[in-house]
């Protein structure tokens, strides 16, 4: 397992990280220190009413 800090990871190596959770070859986590609830639920369509976001709260 490796750990990386999100802002020295290129789009383009993003991109690659989630072709391979598709491909189920890889498996990645994301942890966010912030006292605002993260990530912000925005609807991805105008007719969206609901927008669950599934996260786990780490303590």
């Amino acid at each position: 397992m490796w750990r990386y800090q999100v802002l020295d990871i290129s789009e383009q190596h993003f991109r690659q990280l989630r072709m391979l959770i598709r491909l189920e070859q890889a498996e990645a986590y994301i942890i966010a220190r912030t006292a605002r609830p993260w990530p912000p639920e925005i609807a991805l369509h105008p007719r969206q009413h609901t927008v669950l976001i599934k996260r786990d709260a780490i303590n």
